[in-house]
C-alpha cells in the first residue's frame, strides 16, 4: 500500500490515491486524516527497518575492517622483523668476508 501510495502522490494521481484510502479503510477500519496516519506510520516502520537493516551492514563492515587492520598489522610487523633478520645476515656475511680478505 505504502508503495502505490507514494507513487499516486508523485504523479498526482487522485484516483489512485483515492483507491489506497480505500484499501487502508477495509484493511483498518478508518478513513480521512486517520488512513493518513495510517500509512505514514507504516512507512516510518519500513524505513527505521531500512535503517537498522543498513545499520547491521555498517557493524558487519566495521569488524570487517578491524580484522582486516589488524592482519595488516601482524604482517607489517612479520615484513619488519624478517627484514631485521636478513639486514643482520647480510651484516654477518659482509664481516666474515672483511676477515677472511683481511
Amino acid at each position: 500500500m505504502i508503495v502505490q501510495f507514494v507513487n499516486a502522490v508523485e504523479v498526482g494521481d487522485p484516483e489512485a490515491i483515492t483507491s489506497v484510502y480505500a484499501q487502508v479503510a477495509s484493511r483498518f477500519g478508518v478513513d480521512g486524516p486517520q488512513a493518513v496516519a495510517v500509512l505514514c506510520a507504516d512507512l516510518l516502520r519500513e524505513e527505521r527497518a531500512k535503517t537498522d537493516r543498513m545499520r547491521g551492514f555498517l557493524a558487519a563492515a566495521n569488524h570487517e575492517a578491524a580484522v582486516n587492520g589488524q592482519a595488516y598489522l601482524t604482517e607489517k610487523r612479520r615484513v619488519a622483523e624478517l627484514r631485521d633478520i636478513l639486514n643482520e645476515r647480510a651484516a654477518a656475511s659482509t664481516a666474515k668476508r672483511e676477515r677472511k680478505s683481511a
